[in-house]
Parts: structure tokens; C-alpha cells; sequence
């Protein structure tokens, strides 16, 4: 399977993601205009004209530069690459369809089709991967949304406000637009809107300043948890330090910049004394030989097809609702196999077997599938495979290792005999 060719802005323009963020941004410019433009007929506030509408445009300026910057990708890594080093190579994961090396911080991507240099997670909103290229425009544009939306709401608002107020009472030949339901429900719709996009964006904005000043991009704190975990369960590993982090200032300088031009070629990155480049990736390699380790084969009892409305119709609302929204959903026929190596109450993850021909062309298929496809005949197999301890809390697994200690000590309590009871002397 060759590697994705580079996609055109107006293919990755034709995506739902993006169709739907710039409608959102429309309405809302749309709204907080119109809403000006009704305010300025208001001798009250036509000093703040030529101030008003140059902050409103330059704000929405940063928003469409910092978004189509981001556009522009995360920055692959070259195919058929491979380290200056021959003996280098032993460190690396080797990918099938790029037909390179990966390098340090990368991952492959199955929706963008290639390895994606520092891999932070696929946003649909844009639809490419965030890493290391774009990841500082992708952080402006969260920044500058949130600040426009929140100056359309207050135009909105204070346009509600007076208009309910009666303040455009006997002022409708002075109006430039005209005043009905129409223009109402289009200014109640940019509040709206606004306010919904200002909280989500917010929340997005504080994960990746996280991501930034610790210098972990949302893999690598799954994989640190997991390093973590895999020296709670044997003692005997060596500790794990985190190799990139360099400090809270030099983590920041290595993402954040007015240019938005990324620091290093995104292969080779410094790191902390005593480590080296391939620390990281020596440790990633260890735990995927123990995931595979754990892997449980299972036979499908059930047809899946992928879709969203089949998960409703033929799961339930419940396995619906707890879709797996970060991995995608793989469709499988019955009577396949395949190895699980994790799962959650009503999903579980997996590798679907492949004809041999397929694996050597580097086609792969794994991801979620509703636990009812391989729950009847496997129960027993799947009581096998152990849950990542990473997505469980410490409150957690202390709850599971004392209900196990409970029944332990409840199943030698039943294996005891019986004491013998004393009867009472009936001469006594």
C-alpha cells in the first residue's frame, strides 16, 4: 500500500470539519455586522464607529491567517527515510505503508495516510493532524476565535438590548438595514454560536497550552502514563525520564512563535541530560512487545459495518453514546478474527486478520468495535485481556485489588469447615 499523495486546499476544504467551522465563523461575523451597522444610526454610540469596525475585521484577519496557516500541515516525515546511522535503525519502528523509518515523535496517521512528524492528534476542524509545522498557528487560532466570539456577543447583546429597550422607536427611516424576525433570529443565532464555539475553544486552548509548556503532545502522555504503570507492576525496570522536557521557558520558545516558523527539522530534537534521542522510542518499542504480548485472538459473532447509525440501531443507545470519538470504528463481517489487545465496557480495540498478501503491500486494519460482536462465544477470552492501566485511576485499581483481596479471603472462609457446635447436657 503506497504512501497518501499531499491533498490540495480545496479537497481538504471539501471535508464536514472545515465546511462546518467556517459556516460557524460566518454567522457570526454576519450577526456582529449587522448588529453594528443598526447600532451606529444611535447618536450614543457613534463615537466608537471607525474604532469598532477596525478591531471587529482585524480580529477576524488573525482568525482566517492563523487557521489556513494551519492548513498547511503538520509536516510528514520523507518517504523511504531511514537514520544517518545503520545501527540506529534498531531503535526505530519501521512503517509498512510509508516505507520509511520512523523518526523520534512521529506516528502514522491513518486518516492523513503518512507519518506525521510530532504527532498531537487529527483534528477534523481542520482536517489534517496537528505536529510540529502548524501546531503553533493551530494554538493562535484557538486564542483569536475565543476573542472574537466573545466581542460578537457583547455587539449582539447590547444590539438586543437597546432594540428591546425601545431605543429604535420612531428611528426607522434613519436605519440602514431593516429590522425584522429574520435579522432577529440571525442575532440570537451569532450569540448563541459564539458563546458555544468561546467555551470549547477554550477548553481545546488550555490542552494544548498544557501540551506546550510541559512539551507532550496527547501520544506521549499516553505513553508516559503507560511507562509509568509498567514500573508500578515490575520494580525491577529502570526509571523512565521523559526526554523532551526542557523547562517551562524552553518549551515554550520551541513552539510558540510570531513567526510561525517551527524550530529544527521536526527528526532530531534536544533533550535533558542524561538521555538520548532514542530514549523515548526505546521505551514505546517496549510496551508495544508487551501489548502484543496481551493480545487475545477472538472469533466475530456479529456483522459491524462501521457507521454510526448502524451502532444506534443494532447496539443500542448506549454503545452509541459511548462511541470512541479519538480511534476510529474498523467494519467486520462474522466469522473473522481478531486480536484484542484493549478494551472499555461496550467497545474493545483490535488488529483484524488480513490475507498475507495484504500485509505484505503494508495494509493494515485495526480499531473499535462494539463488544457485542465478540461478547457470546469469548467472554472467557476477554476476561483474559488486561484493561491499560493507564485508563484507570489510582482510585480505581485500589478499588479492583481490594475486591479481589475480598473474595479471596471469601472463598477461604467457604473452603474452612464449620466449627462443630457444643450441645447442652439436658441433666445439666
Amino acid at each position: 500500500m503506497a504512501p497518501s499523495k499531499p491533498r490540495s486546499v480545496i479537497r481538504q476544504l471539501c471535508h464536514w470539519g472545515p465546511i462546518v467551522a467556517l459556516s460557524l465563523i460566518g454567522v457570526v461575523v454576519v450577526s456582529a455586522t449587522y448588529s453594528s451597522i443598526q447600532l451606529y444610526s444611535l447618536p450614543s454610540v457613534k463615537y466608537i464607529k471607525k474604532f469598532n469596525f477596525f478591531t471587529m475585521y482585524l480580529n477576524l484577519w488573525l482568525i482566517l491567517y492563523s487557521y489556513f496557516k494551519a492548513f498547511g500541515g503538520p509536516g510528514f516525515v520523507p518517504i523511504k527515510w531511514k537514520p544517518s546511522n545503520e545501527a540506529d535503525k534498531e531503535y526505530l519502528q519501521y512503517c509498512d505503508i510509508c516505507q520509511a523509518y520512523k523518526a523520534p515523535r512521529s506516528h502514522h496517521c491513518s486518516s492523513c495516510g503518512r507519518c506525521v512528524l510530532k504527532m498531537d492528534h487529527h483534528c477534523p476542524w481542520i482536517n489534517c493532524c496537528v505536529g510540529h509545522r502548524n501546531q503553533n498557528p493551530f494554538i493562535a487560532f484557538l486564542f483569536f476565535l475565543p476573542v472574537g466570539c466573545i466581542y460578537a456577543t457583547i455587539l449582539n447583546s447590547n444590539f438586543l438590548y437597546r432594540l428591546f429597550s425601545y431605543e429604535f422607536r420612531g428611528r426607522a427611516q434613519s436605519l440602514l438595514l431593516p429590522i425584522n424576525s429574520y435579522t432577529i433570529m440571525l442575532t440570537i443565532s451569532g450569540i448563541a454560536f459564539s458563546l458555544g464555539a468561546a467555551l470549547g475553544v477554550c477548553i481545546l486552548l488550555y490542552v494544548q497550552l498544557s501540551s506546550v509548556l510541559s512539551n507532550r503532545t496527547q501520544i506521549e502522555d499516553w505513553i508516559c502514563e503507560k511507562a509509568a504503570t509498567r514500573r508500578r507492576n515490575n520494580q525491577n525496570l529502570k526509571p523512565f525520564v521523559y526526554p523532551y522536557d526542557l523547562g517551562r521557558s524552553k518549551n515554550w520558545k520551541q513552539v510558540i512563535r510570531c513567526s510561525f516558523t517551527p524550530v529544527g527539522d521536526g527528526i532530531y530534537w534536544p533533550v535533558v541530560k542524561g538521555c538520548n534521542q532514542y530514549s523515548f522510542t526505546i521505551e514505546q518499542m517496549a510496551q508495544k512487545v508487551e501489548k502484543k504480548k496481551r493480545g487475545v485472538d477472538c472469533k466475530v459473532t456479529r456483522d459491524f459495518n462501521g457507521s454510526c447509525l448502524k451502532t444506534l440501531v443494532s447496539y443500542g443507545p448506549l454503545v452509541f453514546i459511548c462511541t470512541p470519538c479519538l480511534e476510529p470504528s474498523i467494519p467486520i463481517s462474522k466469522n473473522d478474527i481478531i486480536t484484542i489487545t484493549r478494551f472499555r465496557k461496550r467497545w474493545v480495540y483490535g488488529n483484524k486478520h488480513i490475507p498475507q498478501e495484504e500485509i505484505n503491500e503494508g495494509k493494515r486494519v485495526r480499531g473499535w468495535i462494539p463488544r457485542l460482536c465478540v461478547l457470546k462465544e469469548n467472554s472467557t477470552q476477554l476476561n483474559k485481556v488486561s484493561l491499560p492501566s493507564s485508563s484507570l485511576g489510582k482510585k480505581d485499581e485500589d478499588k479492583a485489588t481490594e475486591k479481589e483481596a475480598k473474595t479471596k479471603t471469601g472463598s477461604k472462609d467457604m473452603e474452612q469447615p464449620a466449627a462443630p457446635r457444643r450441645r447442652k447436657d439436658k441433666n445439666k
